[in-house]
């Protein structure tokens, strides 16, 4: 198994601003996002380009927000906070497609939050588990239903 450990020194993009109303073509602040994040995540030697995986992967996704954005005055998380689940699918699709060139089907888990912190960042854990590692092991688990 590889394990993967990064901190991207910027703030997530949600999914929601991504898109012009057609839902085709991204904003130009989305597509300016993606260059600084590509930027960052070419300058980490672990992420090189791994064509011939074939296994599991297990992501993990800390958004950091700078507290005086993540809390209200009555210390309820913000509405200037993104939705948990509308920052993962863009900076997965720069990790997976544009460094690792590994396909996101096998992408099995993923576990994303957000957090207060002393400024923005995000925390990247990538777990890659290929079928025949020598461990004796297969992936993450069976995956059968409670």
């Amino acid at each position: 198994m590889q394990r993967i450990k990064f901190i991207l020194p910027c703030k997530g993009f949600s999914l929601n601003a991504a898109y012009y109303s057609t839902r085709k073509v991204k904003t130009k602040d989305c597509r300016d996002w993606e260059d600084m994040v590509l930027a960052h995540l070419l300058r980490i030697p672990e992420l090189r380009p791994q064509e011939d995986f074939v296994g599991e992967v297990e992501v993990w996704l800390n958004f950091y927000y700078p507290e005086s954005i993540f809390w209200t005055k009555q210390r309820l998380i913000s509405a200037k906070t993104f939705d948990v689940d509308n920052s993962p699918k863009l900076l997965i699709d720069l990790i997976f497609g544009g460094c690792l060139k590994i396909n996101d089907k096998f992408i099995r888990r993923i576990h994303s939050e957000k957090n207060p912190g002393a400024t923005w960042a995000i925390e990247v854990i990538l777990e890659l588990k290929p079928y025949d590692d020598p461990d004796g092991t297969s992936g993450f688990g069976s995956g059968s239903n409670p």
